[in-house]
């Protein structure tokens, strides 16, 4: 048994002893037992088990005089595909989890075995076996990605794509695992490259889902580069597909990411109207990186826009007629800009603040301060919203329009 432990690179718990040293008792003795014989003779030790379940190492020492022996006794490339197949199914159970509300529980899980997954991944390429490989690399790269090791998931997924007659359906998994960990370190070039390869090979294959999910990571590759109207005609696409093929949750994915679309060319209008209905969507399906997604975009264009009336309002109440004025100019003035249509509600909201300013100021006074809110920048109303809700000393507060208004050299310059 020790031989065959020997496998394993940085620790294993007794169910992956099981399963690869002794499955189904084979070896005729009882897996824990004969652990616990290995552990008594200081053959074995017992490691961290923060993991809910007893962990267990060899020495580096005997690790290697025991990989020998299984070597010599011919064993160890059915030990070690044993290994590769157990690691496998873990990274393929855990994977549909990292977009879960659970991923860090399953995150952590497959952090404890990173070692045995990197194994995994190098006899795969080593021997070679191209469908653990790039099955690995499927269920891996959000894992990779997650836990800041997307440099050396890349280079695993590289020297898999090396392989030489790799099947298409496999060489597919390589290609989106590829581009993605490439678009989280915003190389557009490669992204652009493996989504692109993918997305044709999942034609060539008539693999209808594959094609889907080309086409929404595609959009990806457009919007990191800013090409929003080839990103939103990949994104109409997929989102077409899905609803053909019934995909309520393709469909939902697509509508999240046409949210930062919206964001990437400042329509932040369409950013809010269609946002919430697509995290609503998305929050039915439980998946927590595409609702965190959504939900940040959603809250960036609120800042940039909506909260801004937001800030009007309250200012208005307390009496900073003048101040209100100029962030409606300064809201109307995106709107404009963007050649948007404001959302109702906020429309409603904003021509109450501005009949309220309007009634407490004279109407000369009223003018000047919205046209002085449309001269202002994005980034200058977000400031000024800022600088407007910091508590202020009673003395500095103006309710008529007086000298209360921020002065451009105190405001980020356009």
């Amino acid at each position: 048994m020790l031989d065959r432990l020997s496998v394993f690179a940085g620790g294993f718990g007794l169910e992956a002893a099981e399963e690869v040293a002794n499955p189904g008792g084979e070896l005729g003795i009882d897996s824990l037992e004969g652990i616990s014989s290995l552990v008594d003779s200081n053959l074995v030790r017992a490691t961290d088990q923060r993991t809910g379940e007893p962990r267990f190492a060899l020495l580096e020492t005997i690790r290697q005089f025991a990989r020998e022996r299984l070597s010599s006794r011919g064993e160890e490339f059915e030990i070690q595909a044993r290994h590769a197949r157990y690691f496998l199914a873990l990274a393929e159970k855990a994977g549909p989890h990292l977009r879960s509300a659970d991923q860090a529980r399953w995150s952590d899980r497959l952090g404890h075995e990173r070692d045995n997954l990197r194994a995994a991944v190098a006899w795969a390429v080593r021997v070679p076996n191209a469908e653990v490989g790039f099955r690995l690399s499927a269920a891996l790269w959000r894992f990779w990605q997650q836990r800041g090791q997307a440099a050396e998931g890349r280079a695993q997924v590289a020297q898999l794509l090396a392989l030489p007659s790799v099947p298409a359906a496999l060489r597919l998994l390589g290609l989106v695992a590829a581009g993605s960990l490439a678009y989280w370190q915003g190389d557009q070039q490669t992204t652009e490259s493996a989504y692109d390869q993918a997305l044709t090979i999942a034609r060539e294959l008539g693999d209808r889902a594959a094609e889907i999910e080309g086409l929404y990571n595609l959009s990806f590759a457009s919007i990191l580069a800013a090409e929003y109207v080839r990103a939103g005609g990949l994104l109409t696409e997929s989102r077409r597909l899905a609803e053909q093929t019934g995909d309520e949750y393709r469909a939902a994915l697509a509508d999240g990411a046409m949210v930062w679309l919206n964001l990437g060319r400042g329509d932040y209008a369409a950013v809010i109207e269609r946002g919430e209905p697509a995290l609503a969507a998305l929050r039915e399906r439980g998946d927590v990186v595409a609702i965190g997604s959504a939900a940040a975009a959603l809250a960036q264009a609120n800042r940039l826009m909506g909260d801004t009336m937001a800030v009007a309002a309250t200012v208005e109440a307390r009496g900073d007629h003048a101040d209100a004025l100029r962030l409606r100019g300064a809201t109307q003035a995106i709107h404009a800009e963007i050649e948007a249509v404001e959302p109702p509600a906020a429309a409603m909201k904003a021509e109450g603040v501005v009949d309220d300013a309007r009634s407490a100021l004279e109407e000369i006074v009223a003018e000047r301060m919205l046209e002085e809110g449309r001269h202002l920048t994005p980034e200058m109303a977000v400031a000024l919203a800022t600088q407007l809700l910091q508590p202020r000393p009673a003395a500095t507060r103006q309710g008529s329009g007086g000298s209360s208004r921020v002065r451009h050299r105190d405001l980020p310059q356009p």
